[in-house]
């Protein structure tokens, strides 16, 4: 369902009122879970995430936080990164369920690191269908020989995370290294994603701007056929006029919807 469930989801703007700003961009609120509560995180530094704290949310439990979002933005389709999943957990399905509970659906990042682990947890997701999304992190991989195989495996629901850390790529695979962020990114394409975050950790929560329009500018161009999702400090309207220009379909966004500084009404034209 996933292809069905994103074409749907992109009619969730902005907001109801403010649509019309924001035609071919949509926001995707992100949510972090670490050992079952939702954390603010910071420039990847994952060992110092603390629980949230937010102004739209009573606590930082998964569920209150989604159902304070989805109040807050009416978006659909939420990002979740399963912190603890990907620190080598097993995934937090109860978290997931809890979030699902508010009419969400979901893309979900468990550090699905190898074909094992990846068909493992397409067993448990096959009956779930707010699952929209199942992510391959480049963080996470451990071969660079296994990318088709963990597409195959994930078929229409696999994402592809282009992970970077300061606008380089964040792998623990030397012979990714070698690369650079636009070549991995043409690789991922051709082992078959159709769907790609590109995300920059440094920049996430920091209030600094985006720094991946160029990529996602040059991958576009290559491939206008590929969804493009990219992720790390959206702070307002601004940057995600600039990352719709680089040819961006989806924005994640999480402190700047938590601090109410990205506004969802719609500009005063008087």
């Amino acid at each position: 369902m996933s292809m069905n469930a994103w074409r749907k989801s992109r009619t969730t703007k902005i907001s109801a009122s403010s649509f019309f700003e924001h035609q071919a961009m949509q926001i995707i609120p992100v949510i972090d879970i670490k050992d079952g509560v939702v954390v603010h995180a910071i420039a990847g530094q994952r060992n110092e995430y603390e629980p949230i704290q937010s102004q739209l949310a009573c606590d930082a439990t998964p569920g209150q936080v989604a159902a304070a979002l989805r109040d807050h933005t009416g978006c659909s389709l939420f990002y979740l990164a399963d912190l603890s999943a990907i620190a080598g957990a097993t995934p937090d399905w109860a978290a997931y369920d809890a979030i699902a509970t508010t009419g969400a659906s979901l893309m979900i990042d468990a550090g699905l690191s190898a074909p094992d682990s990846a068909r493992d947890f397409m067993t448990q997701a096959e009956s779930l269908d707010y699952i929209d999304g199942v992510v391959i992190a480049l963080e996470a991989l451990t071969s660079c020989d296994d990318l088709s195989e963990l597409q195959q495996i994930t078929n229409d629901r696999g994402i592809f995370s282009l992970d970077l850390q300061a606008g380089q790529l964040l792998t623990h695979v030397e012979a990714l290294r070698q690369r650079s962020p636009l070549e991995m990114g043409q690789h991922a394409i051709r082992a078959g994603f159709q769907r790609l975050i590109v995300l920059d950790l440094a920049q996430v929560g920091v209030s600094g701007g985006v720094s991946t329009h160029h990529l996602c500018r040059a991958l576009s161009v290559r491939f206008p056929g590929v969804k493009l999702i990219s992720g790390g400090g959206v702070r307002h309207r601004d940057d995600l006029d600039q990352l719709q220009a680089a040819g961006c379909h989806g924005a994640l966004v999480a402190s700047a919807l938590h601090n109410r500084t990205l506004s969802l009404e719609p500009p005063d034209t008087h």
